[in-house]
């Protein structure tokens, strides 16, 4: 039985501005007394990037509003009712439910709940990447304006969730001193990114989302500026900067069927 759209609509909405207010509670309070950055930096490790990489954030949840934006307007308009419809349906509660894993992992994560919000961020990247493959990112759209509006955050959503569940789990590592069996630190960040630039590159070539290579590509350069400013790891900085080289030509020789389709 088919769900109303207007109620999927709505919980698109709630499910959106949840988020937001316990992700702005988590900086301005902070949520149970430190900020998301400053647990980040507890635990230290070579596979954080820079500060300024998390300014992606910004870009996501504003792209994310603007296609919130779209979907109030369709509440009032039955002809952008018509063209945002057949969308929403696709997605189903899939939006509302990778709101609940967001919340979910912040709060595992304010609590210093390190494995428990592993999992949290585990849930999370599956339920965006359910996200990704009900709107058919890179594969079909119903204009360009859900190609544009819709498929491209939910592209870098995903990329930089893969990447933060990498972090997630180096930290958790930290956290619990792991002794990397006798290798080394800096070797053990090389084959993160080696990780996380293999399956960018596989996402980018196989699904064409572009995007997501984008938000994986910015990650990676974030860990470059990191880690040359720190000049503590150059192996670590020059893999970032050659796995971001190799993500970048897999998006533009993509492009194409991108904009194609």
């Amino acid at each position: 039985m088919q769900t109303n759209t207007r109620t999927l609509i709505a919980a698109n909405l709630l499910g959106l501005a949840a988020v937001l207010i316990v992700n702005y509670l988590a900086v301005s309070l902070p949520l149970f007394g430190k900020s998301t950055a400053q647990l980040s930096d507890q635990y230290t490790n070579l596979f954080v990037p820079a500060g300024i990489t998390f300014s992606i954030w910004g870009v996501i949840y504003s792209w994310l509003l603007v296609w919130a934006g779209f979907q109030i307007a369709a509440l009032f308009s039955p002809a952008m009712m018509t063209r945002i419809g057949p969308g929403v349906q696709k997605l189903g509660w899939t939006f509302l439910a990778t709101c609940l894993y967001n919340i979910a992992w912040l709060f595992c994560w304010h609590l210093e709940l390190v494995g428990l919000s592993i999992v949290g961020m585990l849930y999370l990247l599956t339920g965006i990447m359910q996200l990704n493959r009900r709107a058919g990112v890179g594969q079909f759209s119903e204009g360009r304006w859900e190609k544009w509006l819709a498929h491209a955050p939910f592209g870098i959503y995903q990329g930089w969730i893969t990447i933060a569940l990498i972090a997630n789990v180096t930290a958790f590592l930290v956290a619990i001193r792991w002794s990397g069996w006798g290798v080394g630190e800096s070797v053990w960040a090389v084959i993160m990114i080696v990780t996380g630039t293999l399956l960018a590159c596989a996402m980018v070539w196989r699904q064409n989302n572009v995007f997501h290579g984008l938000a994986v590509a910015w990650a990676l350069f974030g860990i470059y500026l990191k880690r040359n400013a720190a000049g503590d790891a150059p192996d670590v900085s020059t893999a970032a900067m050659a796995g971001m080289a190799l993500v970048l030509l897999f998006v533009v020789l993509r492009s194409r069927r991108w904009l194609a389709y």
